[in-house]
C-alpha cells in the first residue's frame, strides 16, 4: 500500500481563494458532457459564492470544456471568472494536499471517477456523485454504497445540486460526512 504524504499547496499561487468553499473536479475534460455543465450552474447559483477547481490535461481538451462552461456562465449572467478555477496537474502528493483543504470532490457524471473518489475518501473529503446508467458511471457511487454514505449518491441532477449545496450550506452536515 502506498503512502502519500501530502505537500501543503500555496492556494493562493494557484489562484484559489482558502475562505471561499472548494469542490474539486478532478476528471479529465473528456468526461464532462455537455448535458450536465448545468450542475455547475445550479450550485453555482445555490451557493452564489463557491470555486470549482479543474485541471489543465490535455491543452485542447481543456480549451473545448473551459470554453464551453464560461459560455455557460456567460449565457446565466453569472462571471466564470469567479466560480471557474483551471490549475496545472499537480503531483499526488499536492493532489492530496488541495483535497485536505477542500471542501467537496465533484464525481463527474457518466463516467466515474474511482480512483480519485478512493483517493477523495482517504482524505476525508466528501464527494458527491450521481449514479449513472452503465459501469462506468457507478463506481463511486458503488464505493459510497458500500460504506454507508448513500446520502452522496444523487438519483438526478436536480438532487446532484441540492446533495452539493446543501453540504456546503450547513456545515455541520459535511462535517459529520467527514467524521464517518
Amino acid at each position: 500500500l502506498e503512502v502519500i504524504e501530502p505537500t501543503s499547496l500555496n492556494l493562493a499561487g494557484l489562484g484559489i481563494n482558502a475562505s471561499r468553499p472548494i469542490l474539486i473536479c478532478a476528471g479529465s475534460p473528456s468526461k464532462y458532457s455537455p448535458l450536465n455543465d448545468e450542475i455547475f450552474l445550479g450550485i453555482a447559483r445555490h451557493l452564489g459564492d463557491c470555486q470549482f477547481i479543474f485541471f489543465n490535461f490535455q491543452e485542447e481538451l481543456t480549451g473545448i470544456l473551459k470554453r464551453r462552461l464560461f459560455k455557460v456562465f456567460n449565457e446565466a449572467n453569472l462571471n466564470p471568472e469567479h466560480f471557474l478555477r483551471f490549475i496545472p496537474f499537480l503531483k499526488k502528493n499536492e493532489f492530496y494536499g488541495l483535497m485536505l483543504k477542500a471542501d467537496l470532490y465533484l464525481d463527474t457524471i457518466g463516467f466515474s471517477g474511482f480512483n480519485t473518489a478512493m483517493q477523495a475518501i482517504e482524505c476525508n473529503l466528501p464527494v458527491v456523485t450521481k449514479k449513472g446508467e452503465y459501469m462506468r458511471g457507478r463506481l463511486a457511487s458503488g464505493v459510497l454504497n458500500k460504506i454507508a454514505m448513500n446520502s452522496l449518491v444523487a438519483q438526478s441532477n436536480e438532487t446532484f445540486i441540492e446533495i452539493a449545496a446543501d453540504l456546503i450550506l450547513n456545515k455541520e452536515k459535511l462535517l459529520l460526512t467527514q467524521s464517518q
